[in-house]
This record gives structure tokens, sequence and C-alpha cells, in this order.
């Protein structure tokens, strides 16, 4: 079977069309470089997420599960509810979703706004060019899942390392890939959250106030709110940073779509996010393990194999979507729900934060800078297959 096609920079901006490659073998193809099942169409991707023998506990299949690091690393993350099942997914999941209202998300959206234009105030101040992710992206997501969390201010300079680090520890689903890094990360943020239990100044309501009255001797509260903080940081930092990076990167390439959307309207805005995230999905491909044997989409799968969900490529399957690789800001030739924040129980619970914050850096970025212009070409933080958009320099 035919492995994803990376063959040259090309893949990192727009991987999709190389993607077409594997959907025209079957829905499902086997791997031998990732050693994984990849699910490409978006049939077999909607079919996979819901499927009840995909299981999403595959950290517990990781190789370096028995050294010290990796027992730290494993006894935080099992306490993500996106990386375990039923029916410890649906404690986590509830607990999780007190912080995740959507009266809660709804009155965030001034404090959103105001920060994007707080950072677009501070670009414009230094002049010259701007890195869209290191000076608005992470700023802006940073300061947002913080006021969730409740850390120290000061730690925030701090979280796109963590949530990058995390990223890359999550990309491969085996092996010792940023163990070590992780670690540590892990560790900084137990102490970061060990300290603000002591400071009378903890915001209540946040993540962390929920253990206020956690001592040093109760372990397994501490590790609670680790694994807590650190889901909110990868979750709510790392994808809503890529996203806005990846909207401004098709707004560069496709100057019409600037003149398309009409900033004014809070309608039209949330009509172009949506096919954005559609378009350039932020999160391309989500893991499981075959918990027994098992048949998706006419492939037999034995029990205890990686399969790699591929969000983006379904997101741009011609069997769906008749012009999958057109931005159609009306979604007549593309309609229907991408799968960009997946499916059933394990739809992320972070979708109207997400949308919120895009949608805000959207209107100001319009606005304020229609005529933005490109100052040199992104980079990508080449983790395997897997993108992460390191920088994106441009002209407001």
């Amino acid at each position: 079977m035919t492995a994803i096609p990376v063959r040259d920079g090309g893949y990192w901006s727009y991987p999709y069309h190389q993607y077409e490659e594997l959907q025209r073998e079957t829905p499902v193809h086997y791997d031998p470089y990732l050693e994984a099942w990849l699910v490409t169409s978006y049939d077999a991707v909607a079919e996979a997420l819901q499927h009840p023998q995909l299981s999403s506990a595959w950290i517990e299949h990781r190789e370096d599960a028995s050294s010290p690091d990796a027992r730290l690393v494993h006894d935080i993350l099992q306490r993500w509810f996106v990386l375990v099942d039923h029916p410890e997914h649906e404690r986590l999941r509830v607990a999780v979703g007190r912080i995740f209202t959507p009266r809660r998300i709804a009155a965030l959206r001034p404090a959103v706004e105001a920060r994007v234009e707080e950072l677009f105030d501070a670009a414009a101040g230094h002049g010259g060019a701007v890195d869209v992710v290191s000076e608005i992206a992470f700023p802006l997501s940073s300061s947002i899942i913080n006021g969730l969390i409740g850390l120290d201010r000061a730690y925030e300079a701090s979280m796109p390392r963590w949530g990058n680090i995390l990223a890359r520890y999550l990309a491969h689903a085996s092996g010792t890939e940023a163990l070590a890094d992780t670690a540590v990360v892990l560790r900084e943020i137990d102490e970061a959250i060990r300290n603000r239990l002591r400071d009378e100044a903890l915001p209540s309501g946040s993540v962390i106030h929920r253990f206020v009255n956690t001592t040093d001797a109760d372990h397994g509260a501490v590790l609670e709110a680790v694994g807590t903080a650190s889901f909110l940081l990868y979750a709510g930092l790392e994808a809503t940073s890529l996203a806005v990076g990846l909207v401004t990167m098709t707004l560069l390439d496709q100057p019409d779509l600037r003149r398309a959307i009409d900033p004014a309207s809070p309608e039209a805005v949330s009509r172009a996010v949506d096919e954005l995230l559609r378009y350039d999905t932020p999160v391309l491909q989500v893991p499981r393990i075959a918990a027994d044997d098992l048949d998706l989409a006419g492939v037999r799968i034995p029990r205890g194999d990686l399969v790699v969900v591929m969000l983006g490529a379904a997101n741009h399957d011609a069997a769906r979507y008749r012009d999958p690789h057109s931005v159609d800001l009306a979604a007549t030739a593309n309609p229907g729900r991408h799968l960009t924040f997946g499916l059933g129980a394990h739809y992320c619970i972070g979708a109207a934060l997400a949308r919120i914050e895009i949608e805000a850096y959207l209107t100001v970025l319009l606005r304020r800078a229609p005529d933005i212009t490109a100052a040199a070409p992104p980079t990508w933080a080449r983790a395997g297959r897997v993108r992460v958009l390191e920088s994106l320099p441009v002209h407001l």
C-alpha cells in the first residue's frame, strides 16, 4: 500500500492533493512506514471516529511506557478525556465540560475581541514585519486559555513552548519522540499549579481554583489538576494557534477572499471561518488503537494495530465535496458538515471557543489589514509527517 507521499515543500503548505493518491486506492490503507492503517475517505473517517472497537487509549501502547519519565507522562495524559474510553471518558469530559458551558464561552467573546485588538496595536506599533504565529496567534490563545486555567500570567510566555512539546510528543503514537522534554514540561506545569494553589490572588471559577484545598500530600488531586491544565493548554493553544496561521496563509494565497468577506457581518465571518477550517484543517489526523479485530470500510484490521484517522483527507474527499480544493464562502459547492472538530463522543469540547478566537482574529485582520502581504515564506517544524507552523511573517 501507499505511504503518505511527502515529496517536497508543497506537502507542508497544502497536503491535500497528495492525499488523493491514497483515496483513489481504497478508503483504508496500510502504511508500512508508520506501521499504521490510514483512514482517508469522509465516510470511513466518520465511521472510525464513532467505531466502538477503535480505542482512544493509544497512549497505553507506546513503546516508551516503562521509563520513569514515561510513567510520569502517562500518569498525567491518562487523565485527558480524549485519551481514554468509556466510562472514564464520560467522567473526565463532564468535569472539563463545566469549564466550557455555552454561556461561559459566549461570555468570553468581548475579552477575545479586546485581546485581538491589543495584539494588533502592539504589532502595528513596532513597525516592520509581524510574525502572525509568535506575535498574534500564540499570545492570543495563551491569554484566553489561561483565563480558564488560572495560572499566574507570567507563565503565559512559556505556554507556546509547552504546547509545542506536548504536540510533538502526541504526534508520534509510538517511540520515544519528545518524551524527556514532555516530562520536563509537565513538571513545570505541576510546579506552576502548586505555586498558584498557595496564591491568594487565585481567581475563583478557574480550573485551578477547584483544587484550592489540595495539599502537596494529595498527589492524586494535583495530578488531576496538572492533567486538566495540560490538556487545555494543548487543545486550546496549539490547534487554535495553528488555525489562525493557516487562515492567514489562505488569505495571503487567495487575495480575492479578503474582499469577499465582510468584516462588519458576524454571519459572513462565521460562515467564512467554518469553510476555512474545512479547507485547511489544523489537526490533520488523530490516532486510534484497534481494541479488537474489526472491519472498517470493508478492510479487516487486527487487534492492537494503530489506526490513523485522517480528518484533513476526509475534509477534501471528492466523493463528499464537489470542489474540495476551493474555498466556497456560500457553501454551495461544498455542503455538509466537515470533520475538523471530530464527530461523536469525542467531538472537540473547545470547538466553540476556537471559533470565537478565529472569528475575532479574522474580523480585526480584514478591518485593519485588508492589504496584508507576505514578508517571507512560512516555516514549518517538520515533525515526521505532522504539520506545525513555526512562523508566518507578514506586512500588515
